[in-house]
């Protein structure tokens, strides 16, 4: 079964949504969702992608807390603060990745919830969408 893999339908009036097909976990961001599916807060976004059967709900938020929501329960965590946003191009990126790393190696929620912050808080502080291999160096743990 994939990890992560979402299919696009087009009903017969025009209108489209995304339907998690056998995904375990998604990653969907707060303001994309609210506009495309008019939830009201990120908790509506994680709970319309668990009444769906999806196992691990990861919503981010900018620069705002991050929610996940899985069958045992919901963990938050605030971003990381940063002195300045350089530029924000492939945070989000940053994040799943930081994120899916974590949890596939073993890490529990809430520290993959602290490295993809990290992860995210170090891309934006660099111009373009990969910070340099410099920055990256940092303990995990």
């Amino acid at each position: 079964m994939p990890l992560f893999a979402l299919t696009l339908f087009v009903s017969a009036f025009g209108l489209f949504w995304i339907q998690p097909y056998f995904a375990q976990v998604v990653l969907p961001t707060f303001g994309d969702d609210a506009a495309a599916f008019g939830d009201g807060d990120p908790q509506a976004t994680a709970l319309r992608y668990r009444a769906l059967g999806v196992g691990e709900v990861v919503v981010k938020d900018g620069d705002r807390d991050a929610l996940v929501v899985t069958r045992d329960g919901e963990a938050r965590l605030a971003a990381v603060k940063v002195a300045e946003v350089v530029d924000a191009t492939g945070a989000g990126d940053s994040f799943n990745g930081g994120y899916l790393a974590a949890r596939l190696s073993g890490r529990p929620v809430a520290e993959a919830l602290s490295l993809a912050h990290r992860v995210a808080s170090i891309c934006i502080g660099h111009h373009g969408a990969l910070a340099p291999r410099s920055a990256l160096r940092f303990s995990a743990g």
